[in-house]
């Protein structure tokens, strides 16, 4: 008998004990903890898209259902010994076709990962290459941790893996898709976003955190999208490309991201089968409110919604469908999003919106804070499933924007007047926002009666701006137009109508159009209209609540701080008012355009006015009687609203504007009306404690504002033994500032420092007790320490 013959090294390994395989477009094998993948020679060249979601884990830091990586896209290729994986060369255009074959020869894509090849398989159409490193928890590529939103105020500052706490859970495979299931430990720090462009990290608070991850490579469709240049005017997600012209050289511009619904594609939502069916109809109608611009330029319906399939090779963890699942982890945000997209190409392919348990209370809160005079329904602890429906619809509605690939747009809620937002025939027709994708929920501007007249409470439909940015983003055009052309004449007839303006989220907001928190075109009639709903709930709150059985005195003492939160987010919003600069195209050129000053002045008062005066809270005895220790409610606001009482931070953007657009209302005249504010009461001869922290404060970031007095302030106060209380000083963000516009800014501090002195010591002689005294004198070696006297 012939002896058998020798296994070859693939067959010997494909036959060991203990290994496992997933045969999907490659087939994926486990080891141990040793990963391996078998290619075809004939996948050689192209793209897969590397993406890791999470599957479960503690809901205080991550949402199930989020991607946690930095879905990377790689080119496959091999040499005779190595896999390599090359980053995705991203489209290109070349204006110049002379340059086309040099370029192509010349252009060499950066090599991420060479992992060895082991093994050729049986009929040597495939090669098998080592790659455990591509799926491991420290590869940043597959867990990026850090930046991923934990809540509105929270993301991930540190998040690095445990060694020798990941096991794997299984292997999987989809419809172009194959990956594995394991549970890793990672250390994870947050980090809280203050406003100004503070951060401060929490690394003391780094704890455990373990999940459930699913990590996937996917191959990607071999036929790259046409690119559609963005612009910046249409707000869009992209992707960046480089642009090489004989007249005008090289640049890197930005292709916008979107669906590819070519020959009748259908953009498919499956929507997870525990919802309620009223919540699942809240979500389909959300969601299908976006399908009428797609129809106006004659693609149909587009966006096709379904429930979870139970059969076929559905998956709601496929990375390439898009889904809308239920969690039900509780304490994190009530909605989140993910995407998953190539790159290299433009496409979106897939995602998910995620749904938790904090919708309910979000929508009680928001209700309750914002319009429960006009809705009876949010004046209670537990709130109908109707009106949680109504608002699950809105939010879906203004997050599925972002997930055909527009960004968020806040100067969507700025382009109407309070007057056309109490009109119940306008509302109808255009609703209460130009962009659903801008932070607005509720029309501030109803009052009791409205909503019995018809007049639109909420949020109900997509706004004159999205179904205009739709049509940009995907309408088709003949072949051989011009599309650059047509785009661009697109833009040009809306240039000057406030319903089609963009101005995207910035650091800082140097364009006073693009707030968070308004509503309408008038800020200072916003601030009226909102503080009128929250002064209702605060007067009736204490009486809804002591009818609810449901509610604890935890959730009151909650409710108290989170309308104090409220208002100051309304001053926040006037204090953004003052100062920045809104661009403008005038006969083809940039004009810079402000506010005029005036209406600065008169919002800078405002904002002053109401911070020290909360006599309509301090008056709700019942209800200030669960806040703590904060009963004085006016003193506590001031106390706890620097950020708005020393608004230092504005000051680049108010010299911005008097540099850029020849503002009246420039950096000296903002500062002396400030320092008058702040020294209001002492030079009446009462010095608070709110007044002796605010003024510290703000002595501080005077010194901030000059390399110089800054110096002079820490090296005194080292000297003399006092705290330069830096931890309080707000940082100035400077994103879209010029450089040359923040000179002179010491000289314009040292005035008003000099001012300070003048007005301390006046103010000393009139003072009674040996406190006030002491408060006086600490403010006056702290303006000292800064003037180096």
């Amino acid at each position: 008998a012939k002896p058998a013959p020798k296994k070859t090294p693939y067959e010997k390994f494909t036959s060991k004990k203990g290994v496992k395989s997933v045969d999907g477009f490659v087939r994926l094998w486990a080891d141990k903890k040793q990963y391996y993948l078998e290619i075809p020679d004939s996948l050689m060249g192209r793209k897969i898209l590397l993406s890791t979601s999470l599957l479960e884990g503690s809901a205080q830091f991550f949402t199930p259902g989020m991607e946690v990586s930095k879905r990377k896209v790689f080119q496959l290729s091999r040499t005779d010994s190595l896999l390599l994986l090359t980053e995705a060369a991203p489209l290109r255009v070349i204006k110049d076709t002379s340059m086309t074959a040099g370029l192509g020869k010349s252009s060499i894509p950066a090599v991420r990962y060479a992992f060895p090849l082991k093994y050729r398989n049986a009929d040597s159409t495939a090669v098998v290459a080592l790659v455990s490193k591509l799926f491991d928890p420290s590869n940043k590529d597959a867990f990026d941790l850090k930046s991923v939103p934990i809540d509105a105020r929270y993301s991930v500052n540190k998040g690095s893996p445990v060694a020798d706490l990941t096991i794997l859970k299984s292997l999987v495979k989809f419809s172009s898709s194959v990956g594995l299931v394991q549970e890793a430990t990672f250390n994870v720090a947050p980090m809280a976003g203050m406003g100004g462009g503070l951060s401060i990290v929490y690394d003391e608070e780094s704890e455990k955190f373990t999940g459930t991850f699913q990590t996937t490579i996917t191959l990607l469709p071999d036929d790259d999208m046409p690119l559609r240049k963005a612009d910046p005017h249409v707000g869009v997600l992209t992707t960046s490309y480089p642009t090489w012209d004989s007249d005008k050289g090289y640049r890197t511009d930005g292709a916008a991201l979107r669906w590819d619904i070519r020959e009748g594609k259908k953009i498919t939502v499956y929507v997870d089968t525990l919802f309620s069916p009223q919540w699942k109809e809240a979500i389909r109608k959300g969601i299908l409110a976006w399908n009428p611009p797609f129809e106006a330029i004659g693609l149909g319906k587009v966006i096709d919604v379904r429930p979870y399939a139970s059969y076929g090779e559905f998956s709601a963890e496929d990375p390439t469908v898009f889904t809308v699942r239920s969690s039900s982890v509780t304490g994190t945000s009530p909605m989140t999003s993910s995407l998953r997209y190539d790159v290299s190409s433009g496409r979106i392919i897939g995602g998910n919106i995620v749904i938790t348990p904090a919708i309910t209370e979000y929508a009680r809160e928001a209700g309750m804070m914002t319009i429960c005079d006009v809705d009876p329904r949010f004046r209670k602890h537990t709130i109908s499933d109707d009106a949680v429906c109504e608002v699950l619809r809105a939010m879906i509605m203004r997050l599925f924007g972002r997930d055909l690939g527009l960004l968020p747009n806040l100067a969507g809620s700025m382009a109407y007047t309070p007057a056309q937002l109490r009109s119940p025939d306008f509302t109808r027709v255009h609703g209460i926002t130009a962009s659903v994708t801008d932070d607005v929920l509720f029309n501030v501007f109803a009052r009791p009666g409205d909503k019995e007249k018809g007049l639109v409470t909420l949020i109900n439909k997509i706004g004159a701006y999205d179904s205009w940015a739709i049509e940009w983003l995907y309408r088709e055009f003949p072949e051989g137009t011009d599309e650059e052309a047509a785009l661009r004449q697109m833009v040009a007839s809306k240039i000057g109508k406030s319903e089609y303006l963009f101005v995207p989220s910035t650091t800082g907001y140097p364009d006073w159009r693009g707030l968070q928190y308004d509503l309408g075109n008038d800020p200072a009639a916003c601030y009226d209209a909102s503080l009128s709903h929250l002064k209702y709930a605060a007067h009736n709150a204490f009486d809804w609540f002591k009818e609810d059985p449901d509610i604890s005195e935890d959730d009151i003492y909650v409710f108290v701080e989170r309308l104090w939160l409220r208002t100051s987010r309304l001053s926040q919003m006037l204090v953004y008012n003052i100062g920045g600069v809104a661009p403008q195209e005038i006969g083809g050129q940039t004009k810079y355009l402000v506010r005029p000053e005036e209406q600065q002045r008169f919002l800078l008062d405002k904002v002053y006015g109401n911070i020290d005066n909360f006599s309509w809270i301090d008056e709700e005895k019942d209800l200030m009687a669960l806040s703590g220790a904060n009963t004085d409610y006016s003193s506590y606001s001031v106390m706890n609203s620097s950020f708005f009482a020393l608004s230092v931070s504005r000051v680049p953007y108010i010299a911005m504007a008097e540099f850029l657009a020849g503002s009246s209302f420039g950096v000296r005249e903002y500062l002396g009306l400030v320092t008058d504010h702040l020294t209001a009461s002492i030079r009446k001869g009462k010095l608070r404690k709110a007044d002796d922290y605010a003024l510290t404060i703000y002595i501080t970031n005077l010194a901030g504002l000059s390399p110089s007095l800054k110096s002079n302030m820490e090296r005194h106060f080292h000297s003399n033994g006092f705290a330069a209380r830096e931890e309080t000083a707000v940082q100035a963000p400077l994103r879209g500032v010029p450089s040359w516009c923040l000179q002179g800014l010491e000289e314009e501090a040292v005035i008003q420092l000099e001012r300070l002195k003048k007005i301390l010591v006046s103010a000393r002689g009139t003072l009674r007790t040996p406190e006030e005294k002491g408060m006086v004198d600490y403010l006056l070696s702290s303006v000292d320490a800064a003037l180096d006297n």
